[in-house]
């Protein structure tokens, strides 16, 4: 499927002083996605960062949106559930869902600025939740 959109990964930077910060969204220095206003202009300054991890997070929940409905798909077709059942009970199904909802979570922590949801889930799940793909 063809990108209509800047690819990821975006990040937010911050320039200019502690007086006039600017938030800017970016994939590298040639490409720049938005600018946030300034906590000096209009709105409160946490809503203003907030709003900027978000959009920034864009291309990564869509990526983790993706996974998921590929592994929907695909399980559909799968020769050995047949779309039946758990996902996690299909030695064929499983490595493709679990990939989408590590995908998925990595998506929230960096969509909330929230490092603290990784650590959580992966308390709670097990250290292979949040492993490299």
């Amino acid at each position: 499927m063809e990108l209509k959109h800047t690819p990821g990964p975006w990040t937010v930077e911050e320039y200019g002083d502690d007086e006039t910060p600017t938030l800017v969204i970016h994939k590298d220095s040639e490409s720049r996605i938005c600018f946030m206003a300034t906590p000096g202009s209009h709105g409160d300054p946490a809503k203003i960062e907030a709003d900027a991890y978000l959009i920034a997070a864009a291309p990564d929940l869509l990526e983790a949106a993706r996974l998921l409905e590929d592994a929907e798909l695909d399980r559909d077709a799968c020769p050995e559930c047949e779309g039946e059942g758990e996902p996690e009970a299909c030695g064929t199904c499983f490595p493709t869902f679990d990939d989408a909802r590590i995908k998925r979570r990595r998506a929230i922590a960096k969509a909330t600025g929230d490092a603290d949801y990784l650590s959580a889930m992966e308390r709670e799940h097990g250290p292979d939740l949040i492993r490299e793909r």
